[in-house]
């Protein structure tokens, strides 16, 4: 079987922490005092402009989601969402965002496109305990959870993995074998903390937050050049060569944790701009660069050599042979 066979381009977004955050989960005082800061910081323009209402709950979508999405759905970017909220929430949730998204464009409308987009929810996350038991995870891993959003085949088919990236702020719900399918940011914060005066400085972990898309649109971006200009690695392969530089011996981290912390690394967020601002000019970060942040040394990642590609691939078809193969097992030990 080619796994390989198809070259379709899907980006899977998690919703919680990617795009929206929703601060009355931590109570109604939280959701107050959240939307106080941004309003005393941004003004009430950016928060009617970054806020929808679901299920009787603000969600503030971070800056720079809807150019994001809109850069995506233009370059013919198959979209699904992967979120561990409840699903009468994320239903209401996503047709609103895409129709943000495809708000003005033409050639294609929200409801055609709505008809492409997979949403598992909560309700559709299967327990993950048995399969740990079988493949031999440690529950004191990453991996040793008992909930994974395993994009095969909970999203996509074998044939589709390898170009395929899921967004996320969490770690802990990577699957065993999609690593490098992973693309994390800083862990799930308030949406902004503190420092309500305009006048006041933010912090570089207050900039991380709020310009966590343009992060994301950065090493999307970037993935996507390399196979742009390499047609014969997939998504996958870049997203190694991206994220952490080199490939066989680093396929699976020792610790078994995401540690490429690509979100300290200013240069994606530079990309990421430049590559939002092809969908809207006038978009541009919502707070300052820190200098301490802006001068931090590069993320070490560079290109892989030729050698470092072959192995890397080579490794990915063992693995994926072997998960076929525990699959297949798991189904026939599952029939009555």
């Amino acid at each position: 079987m080619n796994i390989y066979g198809t070259k379709t381009r899907t980006v899977v977004f998690d919703i919680d922490g990617v795009v929206a955050c929703a601060p009355a989960r931590e109570g109604r005082d939280r959701e107050a005092q959240v939307v106080n800061n941004v309003t005393s910081r941004f003004g009430e323009e950016f928060v009617k402009a970054h806020s929808i209402e679901i299920q009787g709950y603000l969600h503030l979508l971070y800056p720079g989601i809807v150019e994001f999405m809109r850069w995506l759905f233009r370059r013919d970017v198959k979209i699904h969402f992967y979120s561990t909220g409840a699903r009468i929430r994320n239903e209401e949730l996503v047709p609103k965002i895409v129709g943000m998204a495809l708000d003005g464009e033409t050639g294609r409308s929200a409801s055609d496109a709505l008809k492409d987009i997979r949403i598992v929810s909560r309700e559709d996350i299967a327990e993950q305990k048995r399969r740990n038991e079988w493949i031999g995870i440690p529950e004191s891993t990453v991996y040793g959870g008992n909930y994974h959003k395993m994009l095969c085949p909970g999203i996509v088919d074998f044939r589709g993995l390898p170009n395929t990236l899921l967004i996320d702020d969490d770690a802990s719900y990577m699957a065993f074998g999609e690593e490098y399918n992973f693309v994390g940011g800083k862990y799930y914060e308030f949406f902004f903390e503190g420092n309500a005066d305009r006048t006041s400085p933010c912090t570089d972990s207050q900039f991380i937050e709020l310009c966590r898309v343009f992060m994301f649109a950065g090493v999307v971006r970037k993935i996507f050049d390399i196979v742009d200009e390499t047609p014969s690695l997939s998504v996958v392969d870049a997203s190694e060569i991206v994220q952490y530089g080199r490939g066989p011996e680093r396929y699976y981290p020792e610790d078994h944790t995401y540690f490429a912390n690509i979100y300290n690394d200013f240069s994606f967020y530079e990309t990421g701009l430049e590559t939002l601002k092809t969908v809207n000019p006038c978009i541009e970060f919502p707070l300052p660069v820190p200098d301490s942040f802006r001068n931090k040394p590069d993320h070490p990642a560079r290109r892989a050599s030729d050698a470092e590609r072959f192995e890397l691939r080579r490794r990915l078809d063992e693995d994926v042979a072997e998960f076929v193969k525990r699959a297949a097992c798991l189904r026939m030990t599952d029939q009555p």
